[in-house]
């Protein structure tokens, strides 16, 4: 499992894509809680934001300035799934127009054919 790309979200939380193409939400506050020595400087939020991949060309992981790392599995199992809200498309002139004539063709593909339902009347001359 590999990291894609990290973004601090909020408090000691990150979001996280992997390589699965999944978006994850992690917690990181209960390992910085726990832990001693690399891990200490992150209870600082200002440090803690600077998180960031570990090699910009082939991103396995996460790493933070001092060193402090963590192994992508551990990230993956303790991530929980995040789904962006899909943003709703604008409708432009061409899109309306679009819309319209769509719609004035099904209004004519589905109203009774008049022939079918009627007989034509006859005009009778005087």
């Amino acid at each position: 499992m590999n990291v894609i790309k990290v973004e601090y979200f909020n408090e000691y939380k990150l979001k996280i894509l992997f390589n699965d193409k999944k978006n994850k939400i992690v917690d990181i506050e209960p390992i910085i809680n726990k832990s001693k020595g690399m891990f200490h400087p992150l209870r600082d939020i200002k440090y803690f934001k600077k998180v960031s991949l570990d090699d910009t060309q082939y991103p396995l992981s996460i790493c933070w300035p001092n060193g402090a790392d963590i192994c992508p599995d551990y990230l993956y199992e303790l991530g929980k799934d995040f789904h962006e809200p899909k943003k709703p498309i604008k409708a432009t002139p061409r899109i309306r127009r679009q819309r319209k004539i769509s719609a004035e063709k099904a209004l004519v593909k589905y109203q009774p054919s008049r022939a079918l339902t009627k007989k034509p009347s006859k005009k009778i001359k005087n």
